[in-house]
């Protein structure tokens, strides 16, 4: 909330006037500004929680425990090629989107958004793909 908040004057500069004058959407400027900076902010927050033993409070909830394939403990450039990784899904959806929208077939792409998490349905080891690419496994049951 802080990030939107200090980009904000940025971000509206550029507004765009919603049908009836009442809200400034924020143009594509603004836009991508936007995603970028919460692109690095949500990726160092990731990066830092998964790395070092740390977990997010969910996973402290529910002792998962985020460790390399072999148990070891995440160092903070695996962590961030998991963060990385896990975009597959939502980036390969942009792209279809884009691909499909002229042909009127847009809504098929959100298919894609499950991509990570569907994999783990088919992976031998019921990994998600961002797991598998980043050599990373979820367990459960540990002690945090």
């Amino acid at each position: 909330m802080a990030i939107g908040f200090l980009l904000l004057p940025w971000v509206t500069a550029q507004g765009v006037p919603a049908p009836g004058g009442k809200i400034a959407l924020p143009g594509p400027a603004g836009r991508a500004l936007s995603f970028a900076c919460l692109f690095v902010a949500f990726g160092a927050y990731f990066t830092w929680l998964w790395s070092g033993g740390r977990g997010t409070l969910p996973m402290r909830t529910w002792r998962l425990v985020l460790a390399t394939a072999g148990g070891g403990t995440l160092d903070a450039r695996r962590a961030g090629v998991r963060y990385l990784a896990w975009w597959i899904g939502p980036a390969c959806a942009v792209i279809a989107y884009l691909a499909l929208r002229t042909g009127g077939h847009d809504r098929w792409a959100v298919a894609l958004l499950a991509l990570n998490y569907a994999w783990g349905l088919i992976d031998r080891d019921r990994q998600f793909l961002h797991d598998r690419l980043a050599g990373t496994r979820l367990l459960r049951g540990q002690a945090v």
